[in-house]
């Protein structure tokens, strides 16, 4: 069975880099990459070479405040996209808003059994907690799936996922986090989506939030590897 992992979830991997911008990891976007209203935010995405679980750096993300507003820290393996300067109508996808012949996802034919990674977290205030949302699908996918107004409907491409919620509560040091795939669908997907983000609502009006996050990998159950083996 194909076992396919997570492209540079360790986050040692970095480019795009350019005046005022601290770059991304590779195969990953921030809003900095994302539609051409995103772009016009701060930046929200960090290399970090000082609080790291294994290697030289992880990835920070940071919820700031921008002109008045609480802007969501995110890196995703799509594209950060803000149709409007309102943030109800945000959302990731594989397709760029902006530019519809930018595409970018993550390629994943594998079926594993759970997402595994290791995060710190500060919160900037009470009820802020931080996410990550590991999408298997396949062909286009968009986060959240709802409303349309910007985006197609994509709920028949999900073929599993996994949600990791953390508390609310600082973790000032590195704390491992595992959650299960859950599939709606038979077969193998073709792509992931993955997003991280420093607050799970992304109407917060908190700032504050840095979210830390290293090591994201992906498990698979090898006694069903096995059993399905000598079937």
């Amino acid at each position: 069975l194909a076992q396919t992992t997570i492209s540079n979830g360790g986050f040692e991997m970095w480019g795009n880099a350019s005046p005022g911008v601290a770059g991304e990891p590779t195969g990953w976007y921030s809003n900095k990459s994302g539609s051409s209203t995103a772009q016009l935010g701060p930046v929200l995405c960090f290399k970090d070479n000082t609080i790291v679980h294994t290697g030289t750096a992880s990835v920070r993300v940071e919820t700031v405040n921008y002109l008045g507003t609480a802007v969501n820290g995110a890196v995703t393996t799509g594209v950060i996209n803000a149709p409007t300067f309102s943030k109800a109508n945000g959302y990731i996808g594989t397709i760029n808003y902006s530019n519809s012949s930018d595409k970018r996802y993550m390629n994943f034919t594998g079926r594993p059994d759970s997402l595994v990674g290791w995060y710190q977290y500060t919160s900037g205030g009470a009820g802020e907690l931080p996410k990550v949302r590991a999408i298997l699908h396949t062909l286009e996918y968009f986060d959240p799936e709802t409303p349309l107004t910007y985006h197609a409907a994509c709920i028949a491409n999900n073929v599993g996922d996994a949600l990791f919620l953390g508390g609310t509560a600082n973790v000032n040091s590195w704390k491992r986090f595992s959650v299960p795939f859950n599939y709606t669908l038979t077969g193998n997907p073709t792509r992931i989506m993955i997003n991280v983000t420093s607050s799970a609502n992304q109407l917060t009006t908190v700032t504050g939030s840095k979210f830390w996050l290293d090591d994201l990998a992906v498990v698979y159950n090898s006694t069903k590897v096995s059993e399905t083996n000598k079937e």
